[in-house]
Protein backbone atom coordinates (compact mmCIF):
# COMPACT_ATOMS: atom_id res chain seq x y z
CA UNK A 1 0.00 0.00 0.00
CA UNK A 2 3.05 2.36 0.97
CA UNK A 3 4.16 2.02 -2.31
CA UNK A 4 0.92 2.77 -4.72
CA UNK A 5 0.43 5.79 -2.95
CA UNK A 6 4.38 6.74 -3.39
CA UNK A 7 3.37 5.83 -7.32
CA UNK A 8 0.45 8.29 -6.92
CA UNK A 9 2.34 11.34 -5.38
CA UNK A 10 5.31 10.61 -8.01
CA UNK A 11 2.99 10.25 -11.15
CA UNK A 12 0.98 13.85 -9.65
CA UNK A 13 4.18 15.68 -9.56
CA UNK A 14 5.02 14.89 -13.50
CA UNK A 15 1.51 15.73 -14.55
CA UNK A 16 1.63 18.61 -12.52
CA UNK A 17 5.04 19.68 -13.93
CA UNK A 18 3.86 18.54 -17.77
CA UNK A 19 1.05 21.15 -17.65
CA UNK A 20 2.83 23.67 -16.26
CA UNK A 21 5.21 23.47 -19.24
CA UNK A 22 4.07 26.92 -20.65
CA UNK A 23 5.66 29.65 -23.26
CA UNK A 24 9.23 28.70 -24.57
CA UNK A 25 9.61 25.22 -23.13
CA UNK A 26 6.16 24.03 -24.24
CA UNK A 27 7.23 24.84 -27.86
CA UNK A 28 10.43 23.44 -27.84
CA UNK A 29 8.73 19.98 -26.42
CA UNK A 30 6.24 20.00 -29.33
CA UNK A 31 9.03 21.09 -32.13
CA UNK A 32 11.41 17.95 -30.67
CA UNK A 33 7.97 15.57 -30.52
CA UNK A 34 7.78 16.10 -34.61
CA UNK A 35 11.53 15.39 -34.75
CA UNK A 36 13.16 19.49 -35.16
CA UNK A 37 16.30 20.00 -33.07
CA UNK A 38 14.85 22.61 -31.11
CA UNK A 39 16.64 24.00 -28.34
CA UNK A 40 16.29 27.27 -26.13
CA UNK A 41 18.22 30.41 -26.84
CA UNK A 42 18.88 33.88 -25.70
CA UNK A 43 16.54 36.06 -24.19
CA UNK A 44 15.69 39.44 -26.21
CA UNK A 45 14.43 42.54 -25.30
CA UNK A 46 10.82 42.27 -26.03
CA UNK A 47 9.88 45.65 -26.74
CA UNK A 48 8.09 44.63 -29.63
CA UNK A 49 5.31 43.40 -28.19
CA UNK A 50 6.17 43.62 -24.34
CA UNK A 51 6.30 40.63 -22.09
CA UNK A 52 9.46 38.25 -21.99
CA UNK A 53 11.22 37.50 -24.92
CA UNK A 54 13.02 34.76 -25.61
CA UNK A 55 14.91 32.70 -28.72
CA UNK A 56 14.42 29.17 -30.05
CA UNK A 57 16.17 27.82 -32.23
CA UNK A 58 15.39 25.18 -34.61
CA UNK A 59 18.75 23.97 -36.34
CA UNK A 60 19.79 27.45 -37.61
CA UNK A 61 16.01 29.05 -37.86
CA UNK A 62 14.84 31.85 -34.96
CA UNK A 63 11.84 31.69 -33.59
CA UNK A 64 10.52 34.92 -30.66
CA UNK A 65 8.23 34.10 -27.69
CA UNK A 66 7.31 36.47 -26.22
CA UNK A 67 5.77 35.52 -22.93
CA UNK A 68 2.78 37.13 -20.64
CA UNK A 69 1.58 36.21 -17.48
CA UNK A 70 -1.92 35.50 -18.79
CA UNK A 71 -4.29 34.59 -21.97
CA UNK A 72 -5.30 38.07 -21.80
CA UNK A 73 -2.22 39.73 -21.85
CA UNK A 74 -0.92 37.96 -24.94
CA UNK A 75 -3.97 38.50 -26.61
CA UNK A 76 -3.88 42.58 -25.95
CA UNK A 77 -0.35 42.27 -27.64
CA UNK A 78 -1.61 40.32 -30.71
CA UNK A 79 -4.09 43.16 -31.09
CA UNK A 80 -1.41 45.81 -31.94
CA UNK A 81 -0.02 43.50 -34.82
CA UNK A 82 -2.25 43.88 -38.33
CA UNK A 83 -3.22 40.81 -39.35
CA UNK A 84 -3.03 41.59 -42.69
CA UNK A 85 0.50 43.70 -42.77
CA UNK A 86 2.76 42.61 -39.45
CA UNK A 87 4.77 45.53 -40.88
CA UNK A 88 2.56 48.04 -38.43
CA UNK A 89 2.68 46.74 -35.19
CA UNK A 90 1.08 49.34 -32.81
CA UNK A 91 2.54 52.48 -33.86
CA UNK A 92 5.56 50.81 -35.16
CA UNK A 93 6.19 50.21 -38.37
CA UNK A 94 8.87 47.01 -38.93
CA UNK A 95 11.30 46.68 -41.69
CA UNK A 96 11.46 42.84 -41.62
CA UNK A 97 14.23 40.48 -43.23
CA UNK A 98 12.15 37.16 -44.39
CA UNK A 99 8.37 36.53 -44.34
CA UNK A 100 6.55 37.45 -40.45
CA UNK A 101 4.43 35.38 -38.83
CA UNK A 102 3.03 35.39 -35.64
CA UNK A 103 1.11 32.80 -33.86
CA UNK A 104 -0.94 33.05 -30.15
CA UNK A 105 -0.88 30.18 -27.80
CA UNK A 106 -1.98 30.81 -24.56
CA UNK A 107 0.34 33.45 -22.95
CA UNK A 108 2.37 33.14 -25.81
CA UNK A 109 3.17 34.98 -29.00
CA UNK A 110 5.36 33.11 -31.40
CA UNK A 111 7.19 34.75 -34.06
CA UNK A 112 9.25 33.17 -37.10
CA UNK A 113 10.82 35.57 -39.46
CA UNK A 114 11.86 33.17 -42.31
CA UNK A 115 11.33 30.64 -45.23
CA UNK A 116 12.33 27.28 -43.68
CA UNK A 117 9.05 24.50 -45.06
CA UNK A 118 10.21 22.87 -42.02
CA UNK A 119 9.55 24.86 -39.66
CA UNK A 120 6.85 26.57 -40.87
CA UNK A 121 4.68 23.37 -41.26
CA UNK A 122 5.84 21.99 -37.99
CA UNK A 123 4.38 25.58 -36.42
CA UNK A 124 1.50 25.51 -38.28
CA UNK A 125 0.64 21.95 -37.28
CA UNK A 126 1.73 22.46 -33.82
CA UNK A 127 0.03 26.23 -33.55
CA UNK A 128 -2.70 26.22 -36.14
CA UNK A 129 -2.59 28.99 -38.90
CA UNK A 130 -0.89 31.95 -37.95
CA UNK A 131 -3.09 35.12 -37.19
CA UNK A 132 -0.95 37.88 -38.76
CA UNK A 133 1.50 37.29 -41.71
CA UNK A 134 2.88 38.65 -44.71
CA UNK A 135 2.26 36.65 -47.92
CA UNK A 136 4.14 37.77 -51.40
CA UNK A 137 6.72 39.04 -48.83
CA UNK A 138 9.66 40.51 -51.00
CA UNK A 139 12.48 41.46 -48.29
CA UNK A 140 15.96 41.95 -48.36
CA UNK A 141 18.28 40.18 -46.44
CA UNK A 142 19.33 42.66 -43.05
CA UNK A 143 21.90 41.53 -40.60
CA UNK A 144 19.86 41.42 -37.51
CA UNK A 145 19.69 39.23 -33.96
CA UNK A 146 17.11 37.19 -36.24
CA UNK A 147 19.88 35.36 -38.01
CA UNK A 148 22.93 35.63 -35.68
CA UNK A 149 21.23 34.00 -32.78
CA UNK A 150 20.87 30.61 -33.82
CA UNK A 151 23.97 30.34 -36.26
CA UNK A 152 25.69 26.89 -35.43
CA UNK A 153 29.39 27.71 -33.56
CA UNK A 154 32.29 27.76 -35.84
Amino acid sequence: MRTSWLALAILALVAGGCESLGGPQRLIADLQLRGLPAKLGTDFDPALLGGDGTVVCVGAETLEVYDFTDPEAAADAAATVDPNDPSNVGNAIVEWIGPPRFWLRDEAIVMYVGDERAVDGALRAILGQPFAEQVGFEGRALPGHLQRDCQPQS
